[in-house]
């Protein structure tokens, strides 16, 4: 892939705690190369491990320094370290999370024509409200940098960005919604041997299947799946359900599964790599995603890309991506009863699931394509060049 020569001015370092495999990490997957070719040279910074997606960006031509740092509250040597690769070399940073942000923030006084971009992606103090008095010292600290060392402030949504006002006190008006974008190269396939892909995973070819990708913590809200998918039993209805992903609730999952007898159609798979995960959704009747809480949700508009129906909850960046009964269907977060009402109505409507699949992909190509999302982010580069 040809790259256009670098736009003068717009080096930009990208600097995020991990590159494991997250929203904000895909992010850089997803829109690093699009910049590359818009003409802003960029490079991303790691703090420390896992460096899952770094060899993703570099075989993009996206240059990854691995920092290695052990010890995430050693600010001193954070510091140290992202000073002297910002150094001369780049004259804007953007951070993505909190140590990011708090590593640029105390870099400033010493890169003092340092210009900062910061971008918010979650909801962070839904899971972890600042109920101790650590964490309300640690959202203090937040708060002061991120009102006082910042040139712009981004945020995946607009209920990120409401989040982040109204715990930080920023002005609302500073943040400025940016989406997560995803590269429209994802399509569905239609070679694709849907018989050979349900038997590998052991789903009767005939069987209703629905897939639900996700990290097995409390925020992605499997419980309440596994929940509807007992009250369907009971109501004669049992679809075959595989959940993708590894995280600290897997052993209870599989608990539950066990108790109540459902090893036969709900199954745990391990986390997929796209090459891999993509055939499968494409081989499922219905995706549900039933998270409680989320900033935006890139592998929902993967999703909408495969053309598939999706059922998700209202919550953050679902609700702003999924125009209900129109692309997807929305349910309420953490309601099990009215998950298992719309997987019962979508099982037995086809036409339905057909429409809305129809319309998922042309609505993530309408709005959330990684080359605008490229686009708009080159514009703020642009504008932070010159304050």
């Amino acid at each position: 892939m040809a790259i256009q020569a670098t736009e003068s001015g717009l080096r930009v370092l990208h600097v995020i705690e991990t590159l494991g495999v997250g929203g904000a990490e895909q992010l850089l997957v997803n829109i690093l190369p699009e910049l590359s070719l818009l003409g802003a040279h960029c490079e991303v910074a790691v703090l420390w491990p896992p460096y899952t997606l770094a060899e993703e960006l570099e075989k993009r031509g996206i240059t990854v320094h691995r920092f290695g740092l052990t010890q995430r509250w050693n600010v001193s040597k954070g510091v140290s370290v992202l000073k002297t690769l910002v150094s001369s070399n780049f004259p804007i940073i953007h951070s993505h999370l909190f140590f990011p942000m708090l590593y640029a923030a105390a870099s400033r006084p010493l890169l003092p024509k340092l210009r900062s971009v910061l971008t918010f992606h979650n909801q962070t103090f839904i899971g972890f409200p600042a109920n101790t008095p650590w964490k309300k010292i640690r959202r203090s600290w937040e708060a002061w940098f991120t009102n006082h060392c910042f040139e712009y402030l981004t945020a995946v949504s607009d209920s990120v960005g409401d989040h982040y006002a109204e715990q930080l006190g920023i002005e609302r008006a500073r943040i400025h919604t940016v989406p997560d974008g995803v590269p429209l190269d994802i399509a569905p396939d239609s070679t694709l041997d849907v018989t050979s892909i349900r038997r590998q995973y052991g789903v009767p070819v005939d069987a209703f299947l629905i897939v639900s990708p996700g990290r097995l913590i409390e925020q992605k809200g499997h419980k309440f799946l596994l929940e509807a998918v007992l009250q369907l039993r009971s109501q004669g209805t049992c679809p075959f359900v595989k959940i993708i992903g590894n995280g600290s609730l897997r052993e209870a999952f599989l608990t539950i599964i066990r108790e109540h007898v459902l090893a036969g159609h709900v199954g745990i798979i391990d986390a997929l790599p796209h090459s891999d995960l993509f055939p499968l959704i494409q081989s499922a009747d219905l995706v549900v995603l039933p998270s409680i809480f989320e900033g935006f949700g890139i592998v929902l508009c993967e999703c909408m890309l495969l053309s598939k129906p999706v059922l998700a909850t209202q919550c953050g960046g679902f609700g702003e991506i999924i125009e209900d009964d129109k692309s997807g269907v929305l349910v309420p977060p953490g309601d099990s009863s009215a998950l298992a009402s719309a997987i019962h109505k979508l099982t037995w409507d086809p036409d339905k699931r057909h429409r809305i699949a129809s319309a998922a992909r042309d609505r993530i190509v309408m709005k959330f394509s990684a080359q605008a999302v490229a686009s708009e982010y080159l514009k703020i580069y642009r504008q932070v060049a010159k304050v």
